[in-house]
């Protein structure tokens, strides 16, 4: 039987383990949680039913556990593990596979995945690479599944590249609904409702997104020399999306450590 040990205790661990507990194909497995901190393993494992906190973690690893490393990437110094299992599964942001390998080179496959704030809601927009076999990228992509979609990508780079697309986006999309709340009460609304009128345009607008493109949904909303048209020419003399994609850019290089 599939073993699964979830190392970690902070905010991504718990909003992933919320999917584990409530995921159909996730529900009525038991998840170990190892912690450096047996205590708050303990309290974070009886949040959840199908978790129990274990004190050590050499003693419940083998052939057919899937180890879940959720903890910051300086964590990983204090791991060296020379035990056979199934499964490495990381989402540790800038920690590539070499360096997994070195601190549990007898660890069978290998799995990184880049989650966002989404997995609180199990609604993650997720990128994926797996190293190894077709079982293992099954799993991993099923895990994933479990607190929101998963993106299977071709090569480990791009897992870096993701924090472009949906690491950091979220924050980034924050600051434009926080700019166009704030821009209503310039108007004139009251902030309660101009909140309300953003926050249900966000929604409106992740609808439209399943069934047309940006570009698609910008010419629907757009008339000639009409008001949008005036504001997304100032836009455009501002440079608006090109401070994006160089904001995306920066967050990258330093996901890479490069910055």
């Amino acid at each position: 039987m599939q073993k699964f040990i979830l190392v970690g205790y902070g905010n991504l661990a718990s909003s992933m383990m919320q999917g584990f507990s409530t995921h159909q194909m996730f529900s009525h497995c038991s998840f170990l949680i190892y912690g450096r901190d047996f205590e708050r393993s303990k309290a974070f494992a009886s949040k959840y039913p199908n978790a129990q906190a274990i004190p050590s973690l050499e003693d419940h690893l083998s052939q057919d556990s899937t180890l879940i490393l959720c903890i910051k990437p300086k964590g990983i110094q204090s791991f060296q593990i020379h035990q056979s299992f199934f499964l490495l599964y990381s989402v540790m942001a800038g920690v590539d596979i070499a360096t997994l390998q070195k601190h549990f080179p007898q660890a069978q496959n290998f799995a990184r995945s880049m989650p966002n704030i989404g997995a609180s809601i199990q609604k993650s927009s997720t990128s994926l690479f797996c190293l190894g076999s077709l079982e293992a990228q099954t799993l991993a992509k099923k895990l994933t599944q479990a607190f929101g979609s998963a993106t299977l990508l071709a090569s480990e780079e791009l897992i870096d590249a993701s924090i472009a697309t949906n690491g950091s986006s979220p924050a980034f999309l924050s600051l434009v609904a926080e700019a166009l709340i704030e821009s209503g009460v310039r108007e004139g609304i009251p902030l309660s409702q101009s909140r309300e009128l953003v926050y249900a345009t966000f929604e409106g607008f992740a609808q439209l997104l399943l069934t047309h493109s940006p570009q698609e949904i910008k010419a629907l909303v757009t008339s000639p020399a009409g008001t949008t048209a005036e504001g997304l020419a100032y836009l455009e003399n501002k440079g608006f999306k090109g401070i994006l994609q160089e904001a995306s850019h920066q967050s990258v290089l330093k996901a890479k450590g490069k910055i």
